[in-house]
């Protein structure tokens, strides 16, 4: 369950109370600066009260609460958590200053701006930034310390996935393990480039990027490598200016066998197109609706058909030679699409020396949280940290010992 389904539930919460259950002795002698609060873990540094991982406590408890309702997490793990983030933030400062890799101030600045902007969109509705932080029952200058304790859990797992050696034979056995994941389907590999539009109800802008495809095409009909089409226009049509889709769009991809088989078959494709805007005017579509209506979706289903019903019409008819590009641009839901006719896959298992420099990656990525894990538990054990037998109930004023 996301945070914000559950702030309704919790945004009364406003203290935690930390109770001790056995104690150890360590809190028979309260802290006279510390009213009524209680140890509830000791390490190199001293001991540590239940006011210094207040604020933790109150975030962890908010996001686990779905799985402390479950029961797959206890209370007595939120009082762990919040007293291991408590330390490693000084811990893993010191590691990264050790080490040549301090994380600027300016950085973590950035970073708790980015923050507060981002809680302040997701939750802009409800009351935005202040709504979650009282919510949660945490503060400004906790929000800075969460926010460090990302940025250095980052770094030092960064650091540490750079110094890991991995043996070929590792790697080897993680690629049999996971071959599937480097199959490429039988079929047809293609390469897209997109000319975008972003208002559909817009004629012009339409038959402008009409157009600019046409003269994309034409270049590559005169030898202009495709991969040349694709920088080109990423060029003219920048992120900057809106266009977000067209990265994503000017690739390459897959049409297998399988989804070809399954596409209509047709021999007119002007019939086939004619009669799917029938079938969706019959629907309603509408192009100038709001974008969230049926009608406004039931267009964008129809753009998807017509494009997804020509290029299977192109290559089921081999309508293209290898490295030949299509004569005319595609419409599809985002723009005018451009294809070219890359090659044929046949085999769809990978050779593990092709696929190598993937599979370091992958096989690092699936053991960077396990190496990071591994490397906190040794820091802090390292600095002899201990926790008391202690608990909480939420949503009460007070804290006090048992």
């Amino acid at each position: 369950m996301k945070l914000k389904r559950v702030l309704c539930l919790i945004i009364a919460l406003s203290m935690i109370v930390l109770i001790c259950a056995s104690c150890n002795g360590n809190n028979n002698t309260p802290d006279p600066d510390r009213k009524g609060q209680i140890i509830v873990a000791t390490w190199n540094k001293g001991n540590i009260w239940s006011g210094d991982i207040y604020e933790w406590v109150n975030y962890f408890y908010a996001r686990y609460y779905t799985s402390i309702q479950k029961g797959e997490m206890s209370t007595n793990d939120i009082v762990k958590l919040s007293v291991n983030a408590y330390c490693l933030v000084p811990l893993l400062e010191d590691y990264l200053k050790s080490i040549d890799r301090a994380v600027s101030e300016d950085a973590i600045e950035f970073g708790v701006l980015q923050k507060k902007i981002d809680i302040e969109d997701e939750y802009s509705e409800e009351g935005g930034y202040n709504y979650w932080k009282d919510g949660i029952g945490v503060t400004d200058d906790f929000i800075y310390e969460y926010v460090k304790y990302g940025i250095y859990n980052s770094a030092v797992r960064e650091y540490l996935l750079e110094g890991e050696d991995v043996s070929d034979e590792k790697l080897i056995e993680y690629f049999n393990e996971n071959s599937m994941s480097y199959a490429t389907p039988v079929g047809y590999i293609f390469n897209t480039a997109l000319c975008e539009v972003l208002d559909a109800a817009d004629d012009e802008e339409w038959n402008t990027a009409f157009e600019s495809a046409k003269e994309f095409i034409e270049k590559a009909k005169s030898g202009t490598p495709f991969s040349d089409i694709q920088t080109q226009i990423k060029e003219k049509y920048k992120e900057e200016d809106g266009y977000i889709l067209v990265p994503y769009y000017t690739t390459d991809g897959t049409l297998t066998k399988v989804d070809l088989d399954n596409m209509p078959k047709f021999d007119d494709l002007d019939k086939y197109i004619e009669e799917l805007e029938a079938k969706y005017t019959e629907k309603g579509m509408d192009r100038t609706a709001d974008k969230e209506s049926d009608e406004y979706k039931y267009y964008d289903e129809y753009l998807f058909y017509v494009y997804q019903g020509t290029v299977a019409y192109i290559f089921r008819n081999k309508l293209l030679e290898i490295g030949e590009t299509y004569g005319t641009p595609i419409q599809g839901p985002n723009g005018w699409m451009i294809v070219e006719y890359d090659s044929y896959n046949s085999n769809p298992w990978a050779s593990f020396e092709d696929v190598k420099d993937q599979v370091k990656e992958d096989y690092l990525a699936s053991i960077q949280d396990d190496l990071l894990n591994d490397f906190c538990k040794q820091l802090l054990d390292k600095n002899n940290l201990t926790y008391e037998d202690v608990e909480f109930i939420p949503n009460t004023e007070t804290t006090s010992a048992k």
